[in-house]
């Protein structure tokens, strides 16, 4: 059972790397295209404004 869990964890892991790579080259290209303009979400809270919230939620 110990290594269900571990594989678990390692999938978990890899498809937050995959994501995290995914939104690392949006912001290149929406930066390259001049797109990058501090949008607000539905919650009126900008991603620059959300990142520390997010960060201490993954804690």
């Amino acid at each position: 059972a110990w290594l269900l869990v571990l594989d678990s964890l390692i999938f978990q892991t890899e498809a937050e790397v995959r994501w995290l790579d995914l939104c690392e080259a949006r912001m290149v290209q929406q930066a390259q295209n001049g797109q990058a303009t501090a949008r607000k979400s539905s919650n009126g809270v900008t991603v620059e404004e959300a990142a520390p919230l997010i960060a201490d939620n993954r804690r």
